[in-house]
This record gives C-alpha cells, structure tokens and sequence, in this order.
C-alpha cells in the first residue's frame, strides 16, 4: 500500500508573509489596544506560541491567528524574521552611506537600487528626501572590507554619485519596527 506523503507546512502563516517586505503607504488601518498588545508582543519575540499570547491578550488561540492573518493581510504585519548581531558573526564595521545624486535617468536609478538589493554586505536601502537620495547600510568585516565594498559602489557609478557622507555605527540604543503604544494609540482619537 502506497504511503501517503504530507508537505509540513513551514508556519501556520505560510504565503502571507513576504520576503523582501517594503513600507505601503496608505491610510492607517484601525487596531484596538489587543491588536498593538499582539504587535508589541510578537515585536519581543515573533515565535511566542499562539497559547501564550493568547494566555496574555485574552482571546482565545484561533481569535490569535485571525489577528496575526488580518494584520498580515492589511500589510500592518509584513514578516517574522530574525535579527541577527553583525559583531557576533564577524561584521565589526556597520556604516551608513548617504548618497546625492544626479544625471540620473530611471534605468541608472533602477541598477543603482538593484546592484545594492542583491549585495549581500548591503543590509539596508531606501530612498529618501532631503539632502540625500539614498541611504544604505554597509555591514563589513573590518574597516578593509568596508573601503574596498565602498570604493567598489564609487567605481561602478562615477557618473550619477554627485556627493556621499558616511556614518559608522558606534553603540545602538534603540531598534523598534512598532511606534510605541501611545503614539498608536492617540492615532484612533
């Protein structure tokens, strides 16, 4: 008799996160004080078991998942991952690059962009207003490493990088994806 096979499923919210999860800009979506309790909460720790959230929220574990899955959804919720310690694994030179430039068309723009999405020391892109168009973060193994991934960037674009300013990480106080509750809170008022 044939055995029959079954694919586990990876999380019970398979296909409603994204990998490469980008901030929509839209109207604010409406969330009561146990939807910021279940943020806040996943925001400590994203694998906490439904049974204990809802343990400290006070619904039940399916009024748990219908949550993360409509907060997943409304893209208010866009991933579970792991943030990992750069020094820890090697990476003792964390620098922001803020780049100005100019003689720009939309397909230098578009490399420009894809050439820093698929280096792998490039741990952060966005575009940006004011001063500055970009701002990246170089995640390097040494101030070596860093100069010569930087003077990499500089050679491969002379024409459009009008001017740069570079920061390096020295201590981080405060990594938070979720304004605090107050502020979430005082947005439904």
């Amino acid at each position: 008799m044939k055995q029959k096979t079954t694919k586990k499923k990876e999380s019970d919210f398979e296909g409603l996160t994204t990998n490469n999860p980008e901030i929509i800009y839209g109207s604010p979506k409406s969330l009561d004080e146990k939807d910021i309790n279940l943020l806040l909460l996943l925001e400590q720790n994203a694998r906490t078991p439904l049974s204990k959230l809802s343990g400290k929220i006070g619904l039940s574990r399916d009024a748990i998942k219908y949550r993360i899955e409509r907060l997943l959804k409304q893209k208010i919720l866009l991933k579970f991952t792991t943030i990992a310690n750069p020094p820890n694994l090697g990476f003792t030179n964390i620098s922001f690059v803020m780049f100005q430039l100019w003689n720009l068309d939309t397909k230098q723009e578009e490399s420009f962009v894809k050439y820093f999405e698929n280096h792998p020391n490039i741990t952060y892109v966005a575009k940006v207003s004011g001063r500055w168009n970009y701002k990246i973060e170089i995640t390097a193994k040494n101030p070596g490493d860093f100069d010569e991934i930087f003077t990499t960037i500089r050679r491969k674009y002379p024409g459009i990088i009008k001017e740069y300013e570079i920061t390096t990480l020295l201590k981080e106080y405060k990594m938070s994806y979720i304004p605090y509750k107050e502020s979430v809170l005082a947005q439904k008022h």
